[in-house]
């Protein structure tokens, strides 16, 4: 197993009320911090894998380190009683496993730890959600963002939201990387590749593909390396709020090939984790926890405001909202556990909700649905219009999935979009599709926040912008043409 980096980005001091404490090391010159792995089971097995000596270093470069005392906390929390939290999407859910509840990276770490992931989701929507997420009652000691693809959709904003209420947390950035990033230089994916040379769509642990990709003639690219932009921000997310980078253990750049060395850390689909991959995610994590610390009794800060958001997608409870009958709940999916949805009726029906603001002031107003990449979507542009104030500008819905990879394969996400101002109470919606479309426009979920919170990197797109990016009808049935 090949050594793997830490970066430990320093924490900027705000001028706010709310000053965020420098998480250190104890000792500023450690040079090193040696991990303990495992030999996990090749097979999803639920027990846990033997421990085995240590051999992997967890290099610290001292030009990351702020040289400055470390907080004191004479009084560490036993190991046994560290508050874990976890923030990401199907990964951390635990899209595969078996028994997500105790096999999924959070429960490794503790068995009562909160797991927030959003299966098909970005950091964007527990960004402006966080409190409706976490409330007032609970205390989190470690928080670890697992997002990467979709980081600059919201990453920094959470983490700021988090530090603001828990300023002596330990905050964790998952660097990840997938087999899926492995394609030819003609863009055909791994997966792909080895279903069309006859291995399936699940041969990622197949030791034939394995020595055929080896034997292969192809010119592979390792897409992780033109993820310069959403490398830069985690690090500017961990310089903002004193979090850790912790990168998952991968080939090197000039050597794609070993990544079969690693593929027993991914389920079959080149995408999710393995098992073994969770065990991994969970030792990382809890040796640098050891090391650092957390205090027995760690000060909170104060919920910079309250949101209030709302989401079925796997509850399959829409709670209070109301709707019009031209709407009806419906189970979507049930792979990996069923995902709902409200389902507009076809044939371009509009439909009507009915949002409320609790605040007692104007707050933002959000939609979550389903898009689908690469375009042509599966879904249709959507516009919405406020039904009490016409003069309000309409929006469109873009229907194609914001994702870095949507290019390489087929993806099936959320996408949070910005609707506008509301005031307090109630505020009626008109929905209605533009077009024909393969499934009808999907609601997931409604939020109400304010706006830059969490928020500035959502989408609002007017029907201008949407034909302007290539979203509208002529540019849909273009793009139609050109697939087939």
């Amino acid at each position: 197993v090949s050594q793997t980096n830490l970066t430990l980005q320093g924490r900027k001091m705000n001028q706010t009320p709310l000053a965020w404490l420098i998480i250190t090391l104890a000792a500023a010159t450690l040079t090193s911090v040696t991990y303990y792995t495992t030999t996990a089971p090749k097979t999803n097995d639920a027990s846990p894998p033997p421990p085995s000596p240590p051999h992997r270093t967890l290099s610290l470069d001292p030009k990351t380190v702020i040289q400055k005392p470390p907080p004191m906390t004479p009084h560490r929390r036993p190991p046994g009683q560290i508050r874990y939290a976890a923030f990401g999407a199907s990964t951390t859910w635990g899209s595969g496993l078996p028994d997500r509840s105790t096999q999924a990276y959070p429960f490794l770490l503790s068995p009562s730890a909160k797991n927030y992931a959003i299966r098909a989701a970005g950091p964007n929507y527990p960004a402006a959600c966080a409190y409706s997420l976490v409330g007032d009652d609970t205390v989190l000691d470690v928080i670890i963002l697992e997002f990467f693809a979709q980081s600059k959709f919201g990453l920094v904003p959470l983490a700021r939201r988090l530090r603001e209420r828990f300023p002596e947390a330990i905050i964790v950035i998952l660097r990840e990387w997938y087999p899926r990033l492995v394609t030819t230089s003609d863009g055909v994916g791994l997966r792909e590749w080895a279903d069309a040379k006859g291995f399936g769509r699940f041969a990622v642990h197949d030791p034939e593909m394995h020595r055929a990709f080896l034997a292969s003639e192809e010119e592979w690219h390792w897409e992780l390396i033109n993820q310069s932009a959403v490398i830069d921000l985690q690090v500017r997310a961990a310089e903002e709020v004193g979090g850790y980078i912790l990168e998952m253990p991968r080939p090197k750049e000039e050597d794609i090939a070993s990544w079969i060395n690693y593929a027993d850390l991914f389920a079959e689909d080149y995408m999710h984790k393995s098992v073994k991959g969770h065990w991994e995610v969970h030792f990382r994590v809890r040796e640098l926890v050891d090391r650092i610390g957390v205090p027995a009794e760690p000060r909170l800060g104060q919920w910079g405001f309250r949101d209030s958001c709302h989401m079925w997608f796997e509850s399959g409870n829409p709670g209070g909202l109301q709707y019009s009958k031209t709407i009806e709940l419906k189970e979507i999916s049930n792979r990996n556990g069923a995902k709902y949805a409200l389902e507009w009726s076809p044939g371009r029906r509009p439909g009507i909700i009915h949002v409320w603001n609790p605040a007692g002031e104007p707050m933002t107003l959000y939609l979550v649905y389903m898009t689908t990449g690469p375009p042509p979507s599966n879904y249709a542009p959507t516009e919405v219009e406020f039904v009490d104030d016409v003069r309000k500008e309409r929006v469109i819905l873009d229907p194609n999935a914001r994702s870095e990879y949507d290019h390489y394969f087929f993806v099936h996400i959320q996408n949070v979009a910005e609707v506008g101002e509301i005031p307090p109470g109630e505020t009626r919606l008109r929905l209605v599709q533009l077009e024909d479309s393969k499934w009808p426009f999907r609601l997931i979920g409604v939020v109400v926040t304010k706006k830059g919170e969490g928020s500035a990197e959502f989408s609002r797109v007017t029907a201008t912008k949407l034909e302007s990016r290539g979203g509208g009808k002529n540019a849909r049935n273009k793009n139609l043409t050109d697939k087939k």
